[in-house]
């Protein structure tokens, strides 16, 4: 039995595939903190705009975005982090799909149990209903982008 699972490299491949998937984590991780750092400056920056004295308003007129374009950033940067769950989520169901693979190969050398196989199965489940939110999600977010570019109809 083990014998057939090292001439396969399945243990091999299972390292090879969680170091795989922790890289790509961690790449997101990044991505999503730097976005996250964005997306809190432009909620600064419309607060900035709207505490602004009026007496102030002029002169920081030039130098500070309005709210509108600070709010806008921020559900630009917010899109940006339903991207990345989306991201998480496809890079989840990719590895999912190949460890569910190599588990129930694994099952019939009996290496693995059936509950962990069932266990593979429901991480690609959650990994596909997080796919499906995410890009719910995204496409509401474009469309409220698109109606705050779109200039005010008077």
């Amino acid at each position: 039995m083990l014998d057939e699972l090292a001439a396969r490299n399945a243990v091999e491949r299972l390292a090879h595939l969680r170091g795989q998937r922790a890289h790509m984590r961690n790449r997101l991780a990044v991505e999503r903190g730097k976005t996250e750092l964005e997306e809190q400056s432009a909620v600064i920056e419309s607060y900035q705009a709207l505490c602004v004295d009026s007496a102030e308003a002029a002169a920081a007129e030039d130098e500070r975005p309005s709210a509108e374009a600070s709010y806008l950033r921020y559900r630009e940067a917010e899109c940006r982090l339903v991207e990345n769950d989306l991201a998480v989520g496809r890079g989840d169901l990719r590895y999912g799909k190949e460890i569910l693979e190599a588990f129930r190969d694994m099952l019939e050398a009996n290496v693995v149990t059936r509950l962990e196989v069932i266990r593979a199965e429901m991480d690609v489940d959650l990994a596909e209903a997080t796919i499906a939110l995410s890009e719910r999600r995204l496409r509401q977010c474009r469309a409220e982008i698109g109606e705050l570019k779109r200039p005010p109809t008077s």
